[in-house]
């Protein structure tokens, strides 16, 4: 009798521990794919050329340069592995990479004010083609389509990551004393 229930008890212990085998190997190969996944991304932005601009600076995303409105300043912004991540994140999460069209970010309701200072406008330049994605200074995160979320989600990536670093906001206040633009 203890030996039948003995051999049932094994039978059953050597099952759960078939299955965890399989399932340890699955969690293994889908770490492997994930790692992969990662480095393909970065892989592919490498390739591709960002450029965020608004109307005192624009920034180039591959070699982390960063010009005022005018080209007189210029400097290299040393951004650490962490956020360069995150800006290669943030662009497939947001699936920039899709877009292969020209794009205006504005509100759904047609409001604009002409002209707009606080416009960004984002350039993609991939090997083949060049998109330009044109951002509202009044575009809400709630008021834009869902291809307009995923692009203000990215703009304000950018700008996050950037601001972290003293010296990016040295540069802005850089311009700041330096700029004789006269608004009307």
């Amino acid at each position: 009798m203890v030996e039948v229930i003995l051999q049932r008890f094994l039978r059953k212990f050597n099952f759960k521990l078939e299955c965890m085998k399989y399932l340890l190997m699955i969690l293994i190969c889908g770490f492997f794919l994930n790692c992969s996944n990662k480095e393909n991304q970065i892989n592919k932005f490498e390739k591709i050329e960002v450029i965020y601009e608004n109307k005192d600076f624009n920034f180039n995303l591959k070699n982390y340069v960063v010009k005022s409105y005018d080209s007189k300043l210029i400097d290299t912004i040393k951004i650490n592995e962490t956020d360069k991540l995150k800006l290669i994140n943030a662009f497939f999460n947001n699936h920039l990479d899709t877009i292969k069209t020209d794009i205006e970010v504005t509100n759904n309701d047609g409001m604009a004010i002409i002209p707009d200072l606080s416009e960004r406008n984002l350039k993609i330049l991939n090997s083949d083609e060049e998109v330009s994605i044109y951002i509202s200074g009044l575009a809400k995160i709630n008021k834009v389509n869902s291809i307009g979320q995923n692009i203000l989600k990215f703009d304000s990536i950018i700008i996050s990551i950037l601001n972290k670093y003293e010296k990016f906001n040295q540069f802005k206040i850089e311009i700041e004393k330096n700029d004789n633009r006269m608004w009307l």
